[in-house]
């Protein structure tokens, strides 16, 4: 029975009262009490209601019924606008972050072509007077080719001197005069390379070229321009790889023409007039989202994104436009709205038939609670029925009650929850303005202390192996002990990894009842924990961590708000992390190219090979910050030797040591011939042969790095980096950086090569030329006399004058082919041979024939040629 209303303020005296009342046995179903107040109240009532019973009851069931129904059907229908919005604002986000994500792809691919041509510019071949020089068009030709297939990004180079036309080029085609064309002349006056805008033909074909000023290196001024051809399905292959299958993209050029689209009759169109929506976006080139209909009737959400500008490139001025299908990605939407029908339909049936029975059986203390009800819709959540006997109306003021209670608590629960995303925006904001990772390891463990009000959270940073690990951040409470440094060996299993990257939250509401294994919880003992709760770190793809939160002054129970919420901070701060990472690992890249420039430059400062791998050695070193760097070359039995190298002066030298390793040429020599790079990041636990290990052991290598050096596609040898203080694991940029400078010291070996190929050759000429004037000299002496001796005599002391031997003699056969030595030029310091008689019993068998036929016979060592006894 509803009696009267009753305040917040003495509502708990009241409700022990009503629970003594209902454990005494009152089973009386009456609505009012049978005090005499009570019946006097009910006269007077009656009296008052008796006239208008039935219009009262009508009128109080359709307000019962309104009153239950209005506000479920309004705050259903504000809860579906708020978050059909947000849901809208986050597809919309989402669509331009994935655009955005395809323009910086094709960024990055245009400067990674932008720093193609740079290496293009630097090849001796062209830019050193000397090599271009000595070289020919096979050569010229062969390099550009090279580049081409190192690059496989371009389909024709071609290299044009000053007048325009062409001097070198992979294809043999006749190319016109490019002297007219203004990128040629624009590239020629900057001295920098330039991009020209590309166009697309109907079938989708199309060329971007990039023209590139070559400078003579001891002039240091422009000596030809190269023309690179770059198909437009390169771009169009990036776009494609960083796009999903139900998106329709477009690519701009400066001129605001398509020149990729997966719709190809837009090639060629202007974006401006297809899109005209974008206009002023295009014109500020400004990245925004639009749900469109598109000429074909078709509906779109599109998204437009300016290629940004990179550092140390041009600005393309190019744009990338996506549309998808609004009907799917705005299906999330028609799937919430469905849920807010039917979640709202059934609340107001049940609220309009609750109401109905209300009115029909509570008439009478309808006017008490229609009091409560409108002061609790008017916000005042403290007023309270209270509630006799166990009838219908007693239940419906329990109801009431228990709905103004809940009322309050979920406002409460708002407020709680509106506090914790006040915290939780912060705590991202703070996390995502540095790129520190202790900064944001630091800042990220208070903030998730404070806002689960927590005992401690540490922040557990896996090993690579996943069987140990390091608490890498920490936020306690005053009182409690501190992790911070603790190493914790708890190996986790594949199941258990798995799980974690799927995003699962593990927790422990009391440590004494927990199902956990021994050590676990001995772990968690230590630590002082009597609850705790963990969520996985994800960076990408990757599980580096945990986020733990410590319960330590007892046991707690974790709610689902808060499952939920260390969960999403534990997402945030992966995507602090990743970001963290990506800029570092940007910044890494740019510090790595222009050390691998500057590395390169200087090994094509000199033609002599060991200065060359001494300033690959040292410099990558430097680079990569390690312990030891070498140049280890092959022999013709795949044995070799340490040629060059730079090692820090704790450790032992390697250089000159002779290094076999046999199972080498049976298992790896391919391998490294096709460009292997291979990474050793713990030399104990890599499983190599105990004969390789052995090999290592003297030079104290713990981790080591190996590419391979190839000269005009030969394997002579392997680019070896060591870390000798304690195991690395070497980066993906510590490797490619290792790869680049391998290549670009085989390209700068395979010139010194050539160099001293054509200067062998060059003094081969000179000496070949003088060697001739001498023979022509003596010859001439020779046709002076015509006596014999003489004639032998000038021939004997010329020729030794000539070869700088130590004797030249005639020796002249006999008819039996026995003979005698009768002229002899000779050096004093060695006995003559002048009128020796010489016989050689073999001489007549096997060599006269051969000798008649022209045979010259050259022996560089007398003792080890094989000669028989008696010739010896």
């Amino acid at each position: 029975m509803v009696d009267r209303i009753e305040t917040a303020s003495n509502f708990d005296s009241q409700k022990s009262v009503e629970n003594s009342i209902s454990s005494g046995g009152n089973n009386s179903s009456s609505i009012l009490s049978d005090s005499p107040g009570g019946l006097n109240q009910d006269r007077e009532m009656s009296q008052k209601l008796g006239a208008k019973s039935s219009s009262l009851l009508a009128k109080v069931t359709l307000a019962s019924i309104a009153l239950g129904t209005i506000p479920v059907l309004a705050a259903s229908t504000l809860g579906y606008i708020s978050a059909s919005r947000s849901l809208s604002q986050q597809i919309s986000a989402a669509h331009q972050k994935q655009t955005q994500k395809i323009a910086d792809a094709v960024s990055q691919l245009m400067y990674e072509r932008y720093n193609d041509m740079r290496v293009l510019s630097s090849l001796p071949i062209l830019t050193n007077p000397l090599a271009k020089n000595g070289g020919n068009a096979e050569q010229q030709q062969a390099a550009l080719k090279k580049f081409i297939a190192t690059y496989r990004a371009y389909d024709h180079v071609a290299v044009f001197n000053l007048e325009g036309n062409a001097v070198a080029q992979t294809e043999r085609e006749k190319l016109p005069n490019q002297k007219s064309n203004k990128h040629f002349q624009q590239a020629l006056q900057s001295e920098q390379p330039v991009i020209a805008q590309p166009t697309a033909n109907a079938d989708g074909t199309g060329k971007i070229y990039f023209f590139v000023p070559i400078q003579d290196a001891s002039a240091k001024k422009v000596a030809a321009i190269a023309r690179v051809s770059m198909p437009v399905t390169v771009v169009e292959s990036a776009v494609q790889a960083s796009s999903s299958s139900n998106t329709e993209y477009q690519v701009f050029n400066a001129n605001g023409q398509f020149f990729i689209a997966e719709a190809k009759e837009r090639l060629g169109r202007s974006a401006k007039s297809d899109f005209s929506q974008f206009a002023s976006s295009l014109t500020t080139q400004t990245s925004s989202t639009l749900p469109l209909t598109l000429n074909n009737g078709q509906a779109q959400l599109v998204s437009y994104a300016p290629l940004a500008k990179r550092e140390g490139a041009p600005d393309l001025k190019w744009g990338l436009i996506v549309g998808t299908d609004q009907k799917e990605v705005f299906a999330p939407k028609v799937s919430l709205l469905l849920q807010f029908l039917i979640g709202g339909g059934f609340t107001t049936l049940v609220a309009g038939a609750l109401a109905s029975l209300f009115a029909r059986r509570m008439t009478r203390p309808l006017l008490y609670t229609t009091q409560v009800a409108h002061q609790v819709s008017k916000g005042d959540l403290n007023a309270r029925l209270l509630v006799n006997g166990e009838d219908e109306l007693a239940t419906v003021g329990n109801t009431i009650n228990q709905m103004a209670a809940q009322i309050q608590k979920l406002q409460l629960e708002q407020s709680v929850a509106a506090k914790r995303a006040k915290l939780v925006a912060e705590l991202t904001s703070s996390i995502r303005q540095t790129l520190d990772f202790d900064t944001i390891l630091r800042t990220s463990v208070e903030g998730v202390r404070q806002v689960l009000n927590v005992d401690r959270t540490v922040i557990y940073r896996f090993n690579p192996d996943f069987k140990s690990g390091e608490i890498t951040a920490e936020s306690v409470n005053p009182g409690w002990g501190r992790a911070l440094g603790q190493t914790i060996h708890d190996p986790l299993l594949p199941d258990s990894i798995e799980r974690y990257k799927k995003g699962r939250v593990t927790m422990v509401e009391n440590l004494a009842t927990a199902d956990l294994s021994r050590c676990h919880c001995e772990i968690l003992e230590r630590l002082e924990v009597k609850a705790n709760i963990v969520a996985p770190i994800m960076a990408g793809d990757d599980l580096i961590g945990l986020l733990c939160a410590h319960q330590c002054s007892g046991p707690r129970k974790w709610n689902e708000s808060e499952i939920e919420l260390i969960q999403q901070l534990a997402t945030q701060i992966g995507y602090a992390i990743s970001q963290a990472s990506l800029l570092q690992q940007q910044h890494d890249t740019a510090v790595y190219e222009r050390l691998l420039s500057a590395l390169v430059a200087r090994m094509r400062e000199s033609f002599e090979q060991a200065a060359i791998m001494q300033v690959a050695v040292q410099e990558t070193r430097s680079a990569l910050k390690c312990d030891r760097i070498l140049v280890y070359l092959f022999d013709e039995k795949w044995a070799g030797e340490i040629v060059a190298e730079s090692v820090d002066a704790r450790f032992p030298m390697a250089l000159h040591a002779q290094i076999y390793d046999p199972c080498f040429a049976e298992g790896y020599i391919e391998k490294y011939r096709q460009g292997r790079v291979q990474a050793t990041n713990d030399i104990a636990n890599a499983g190599l042969t105990e004969c390789h290990l052995n090999q290592l052991k003297p030079f104290e290598v713990k981790a080591n790095l190996v590419a391979p050096i190839l000269v005009n596609d030969r394997l002579i040898g392997l680019f070896i980096a060591h870390q000798c203080a304690e195991t690395r694991e070497w980066s993906e940029l510590d490797t490619n950086f290792m790869k680049q400078v391998a290549i670009q010291l085989g390209f700068a070996l395979e010139q010194a090569e050539l160099f001293v190929q054509r200067e062998k050759a060059r003094l081969e000429a000179a000496n070949t030329a003088i060697r001739e004037r001498q023979l022509a000299h003596l010859v001439t002496k020779m046709r002076e006399s015509f006596e014999q001796a003489a004639i032998m005599q000038v021939a004997v002391k010329e020729t030794r004058d000539t070869l700088k031997c130590d004797r030249i003699l005639v020796y002249l056969f006999d008819e039996k082919w026995a003979g005698e030595i009768v002229a002899e030029s000779v050096d004093a310091r060695f006995p003559m041979a002048l009128h020796a008689q010489i016989y050689d019993p073999c001489f007549a068998e096997g060599y006269i024939e051969k000798y008649r036929q022209g045979r010259v016979q050259a022996t560089n060592d007398i003792a080890n040629a094989g000669l028989t006894e008696c010739h010896l």
